[in-house]
């Protein structure tokens, strides 16, 4: 019994340990499944495979990405759910932020942007 006693603390530390690691893990796998739900039609998406394409057609357990580099030619991939990694969030503030700085500086603010971006 003292033995048990004893032993009581390091069981309980396992126990405690245990329950934080999984309840992280199902926190995770609830976000990824609340993502993966949440895809339409018109969202950028990363693919598991590192591949970058925009949601065309979405059905219950896949979905058509199109993955074009160029606009005038079109390659579409089906591909399960599951392998979107991750959705690609565009962040607005900083779009219009853009968009303001370049009605005020006009053509130039935006050909400054673009030779910073390529470090000309």
């Amino acid at each position: 019994m003292e033995r048990l006693v004893g032993m009581l603390p390091f069981i309980l530390v396992i126990v405690v340990f245990f329950w934080w690691m999984t309840a992280s893990q199902r926190k995770a796998a609830k976000q990824r499944q609340e993502m993966l739900g949440g895809i339409k039609v018109g969202d950028s998406v990363e693919t598991v495979a590192r591949m970058y394409g925009r949601v065309v057609e979405v059905s219950d357990s896949d979905v058509v990405l199109d993955v074009s580099a160029v606009r005038n030619e079109r390659y579409k991939i089906r591909m399960h759910r599951e392998a979107i990694a991750r959705k690609i969030v565009e962040d607005e503030g900083a779009e219009s932020s853009k968009k303001d700085a370049s009605k005020e500086g006009g053509e130039k603010s935006s050909e400054s942007d673009k030779k910073s971006a390529f470090g000309a």
